[in-house]
């Protein structure tokens, strides 16, 4: 009996290492043991395994993919994604100036987030040089405009993408991950301006941002 109660114990140690169980019982050297002490105990185990399982009794880092089943998590276990598109700028004349593009605010809960611009659809517009585009940035003469990312008014990224007068596609303005980690309500606003001076054409590009 008393082997056979080593052995349950030892598996168990093995299998669940964070269940805390306590017994009614303990024994000392030269003790007789008595059936119903060793079924008391039985029975404290059992009462400490059986659905009383909860994260706490579940190691940090103890359960990896393999161990679970395929499909075993479905959609409705997953957080909903945090994600927001602005409407499409239809269309900003950027000059020395900086001047808004496109801003969109969401409630962050403290990941990293994607912030990049997309194209929308929208009435084709008309840049400076007379020809008409759908979406993107088109200047009337090659230049350079400016992309800037402010967050809750906090500038935290400039680039510089080369503008002629064969536009640029909205996707190649900016792709950028943000890892503050702000919690909160937050605000992403897009802002441009052109470092020549010549006028820079933006249509239909909408600020998509998601956090991961």
């Amino acid at each position: 009996m008393k082997l056979k109660f080593a052995i349950f114990l030892l598996l168990l140690s093995n299998r669940a290492e964070a269940v805390t169980a306590t017994v009614t019982h303990t024994f000392s050297a030269g003790q007789k043991i008595v059936a119903s002490q060793i079924n008391t105990n039985y029975s404290d185990i059992l009462t400490a395994i059986n659905g009383q399982l909860n994260n706490a009794n579940i190691l940090d880092g103890g359960i990896s993919t393999a161990d679970l089943a395929a499909g075993l998590v479905t959609n409705a276990k997953l957080n909903t994604l945090n994600y927001a598109s602005s409407t499409g700028t239809n269309y900003s004349n950027v000059g020395i100036t900086a001047t808004p593009i496109a801003s969109k605010t969401i409630t962050d809960v403290g990941r990293p987030v994607l912030v990049q611009t997309v194209n929308t659809q929208g009435s084709a517009c008309i840049g400076s040089s007379g020809s008409s585009f759908l979406s993107g940035a088109k200047a009337d003469a090659s230049g350079e405009l400016n992309i800037e990312l402010l967050i809750n008014s906090a500038t935290h990224t400039s680039t510089f993408v080369n503008v002629s007068n064969a536009y640029v596609p909205c996707s190649s303005l900016l792709n950028y991950v943000y890892t503050g980690t702000s919690t909160g309500t937050v605000t992403y606003l897009l802002r441009g301006y052109s470092n020549a001076g010549h006028t820079i054409n933006v249509c239909n590009c909408a600020l998509f941002v998601r956090e991961l």
